[in-house]
C-alpha cells in the first residue's frame, strides 16, 4: 500500500472489548490490531480507525477504553459510531425481539444518534459518554500538542473533528430523540 502511494487508511476495528469484537463474529484479537496499527505506522501510513459502540458486551467503561487506546496507540483520527439497528439486519430483528427500539425517526439511524437502549448502560449514557469521549479525542489541547510536535496534517484534522463535535453538540443539544426512551412506541 505504501509503495502504492497509501497515505491513510479507513480501518474498521469495530472494539477493544474482547467480548464485543467475540459477539461481532470477528476472528481479530485485541492484539493483532495493536500490530496493524504498528504494521501501517511503520509504513507511514496514517490510520483512521472506526469503532462501534453499543453492543451487548459494552458499557462505558468501553467507550472510554476506546478512546484511551486510540490516543496511547497514536490513531490518527478516529470514528465511534454508535451501533445502528438498521432494518433488514440481525441486529434490528434481535432488538425488535426484546423491544429495545425507542426510535424509528430513520433521520437518526446515522451511527452517531442512539435509538435502542443498550444492555449495559442507559441510552443517554451511552449517548453522552460517546459525545465527552470524541471531545476528550479531538480536545484543543491535542491539536495543539500535535502542532508543536509539527505534525500539522494531524493537528488540522483534529481541528477539524474538534469544529465537527462542537457542532453537532449544539445541533443535537437537547437530545430529544431520547426523550422517549425505554418507550418502543415512536
Amino acid at each position: 500500500m505504501a509503495k502504492a502511494g497509501c497515505s491513510v487508511a479507513c480501518i474498521g476495528f469495530e472494539s477493544v472489548n474482547y467480548k464485543t469484537l467475540k459477539a461481532y463474529g470477528k476472528n481479530q484479537t485485541v492484539e493483532e490490531i495493536i500490530h496493524a496499527i504498528r504494521s501501517f505506522h511503520k509504513k507511514k501510513i496514517k490510520i483512521h480507525g472506526m469503532f462501534v459502540l453499543g453492543g451487548d458486551d459494552d458499557n462505558e467503561k468501553t467507550v472510554w477504553d476506546t478512546v484511551r487506546f486510540a490516543i496511547k496507540h497514536s490513531i490518527d483520527t478516529i470514528q465511534m459510531s454508535i451501533l445502528t439497528p438498521f432494518p433488514g439486519t440481525k441486529v434490528h430483528e434481535e432488538l425488535e425481539k426484546q423491544k429495545r427500539i425507542f426510535n424509528r425517526n430513520w433521520s437518526l439511524y446515522d451511527g452517531q444518534h442512539i435509538v435502542f437502549t443498550p444492555k449495559l448502560l442507559s441510552a443517554r449514557a451511552l449517548q453522552a459518554n460517546v459525545l465527552k469521549a470524541y471531545a476528550r479525542f479531538y480536545s484543543l489541547y491535542n491539536s495543539c500538542i500535535l502542532f508543536i510536535e509539527l505534525r500539522f496534517r494531524n493537528a488540522f484534522f483534529r481541528l477539524m473533528g474538534y469544529a465537527i463535535i462542537k457542532d453537532w453538540i449544539r445541533h443535537n443539544r437537547s437530545m430529544r430523540w431520547l426523550a422517549q426512551e425505554g418507550s418502543a412506541s415512536i
